[in-house]
């Protein structure tokens, strides 16, 4: 963790889902950026502790703020998938109004292995091997409940793998070496 700016890096983690070039706009107008990976190992186990603390302590927050009230525990941003495999959501804002009105935009920093700044032809697609600097943010709404978000910053991508277009998912299939019948 960056003690001065907050940031904490996640475990080495591969690439299950990325709205990181352009936002998505299907549930929120404003846009959201997120990436969602997968951890292994002592890495998985190390974080799913860290949130959960996290998790404990905004309910204990909201229950301080609101004595009287009955204060649910709202679901942690990670799932547990196969053979103990951690499922972590990060996710930004893309866009939205200030307090004083104006305007503003934002998009997650994206580096390479070395440090650089990922090509703007380059995109991170599903099977990737990338850390994400992430803010967790403890939050409490009364629909939701008391719970703590992984807010994304910036994702540095140790293995890269591009998104390629899917031929079977149109209902090709592989019909060998044979030459196109006219």
């Amino acid at each position: 963790m960056n003690e001065d700016l907050g940031f904490l890096i996640t475990p080495d983690g591969i690439v299950l889902s990325a709205h990181l070039h352009t936002p998505d706009t299907k549930f929120i107008a404003e846009g959201i950026y997120s990436i969602k990976l997968k951890i292994e190992g002592v890495g998985a186990k190390t974080l799913s502790t860290f949130i959960d603390s996290r998790l404990k302590k905004s309910v204990e927050e909201a229950n301080a703020n609101n004595v009287g009230k009955l204060i649910k525990k709202a679901e942690p941003p990670y799932s547990w998938g196969d053979s103990e495999d951690l499922i972590v959501n990060f996710k930004m804002k893309a866009s939205g109004i200030s307090n004083n009105g104006e305007l503003w935009t934002r998009k997650p920093a994206l580096f390479n292995n070395d440090l650089t700044t990922l090509g703007s032809t380059k995109r991170i697609g599903i099977g990737s091997k990338v850390v994400v600097s992430y803010r967790p943010v403890n939050f409490f709404t009364p629909m939701i409940g008391a719970g703590v978000s992984l807010r994304l910053e910036a994702v540095q991508v140790l293995i890269l793998k591009e998104p390629m277009p899917d031929a079977s998912r149109y209902g090709f299939v592989n019909r060998g070496n044979r030459e196109a019948e006219g």
